[in-house]
């Protein structure tokens, strides 16, 4: 009788590991899920994306690309994703007239998001996220 268990549970540990492998969640997926986290937090009232987001890898990094467009000035704008971002575990690494970029460390991996003016009225914005192993 103690066999059968015995293979029984053998048998219901060979299943549980293959369907683990099957479904488990796909580092791509991850990584999008980061990426539409980022351009969310970059997208306050009044602003929107105008094109596609560009993504690119390099061995065990990502980089994403996109250009917003806002209604806000780039004080209302920094201040606005400012506050997203610190919620979201980030930290302001840089500002100036020009640029604002963020920083989140995550268990074996580092987030950048620089925001840059490349014009004005309406403010137009290129944002690049990059993800890379720490």
């Amino acid at each position: 009788m103690a066999a059968k268990w015995a293979w029984a549970l053998a048998i219901a540990g060979v299943l549980a590991i293959v369907l683990w492998l099957l479904f488990r969640p796909k580092r791509d997926d991850f990584v999008q899920t980061l990426i539409a986290d980022a351009e969310q937090r970059t997208l306050p009232l009044g602003s929107h994306r105008t094109g596609p987001v560009q993504t690119e890898r390099k061995q065990l990094s990502i980089q994403a690309t996109w250009e917003i467009e806002s209604d806000q000035t780039w004080e209302d704008y920094c201040l606005a994703i400012g506050e997203q971002f610190r919620k979201g575990g980030f930290e302001e690494t840089h500002r100036s007239d020009l640029k604002i970029a963020f920083r989140k460390t995550l268990t074996g991996d580092t987030l950048h998001v620089v925001v840059e003016i490349v014009g004005t009225e309406p403010l137009h914005l290129r944002v690049t996220f990059s993800g890379y192993p720490s």
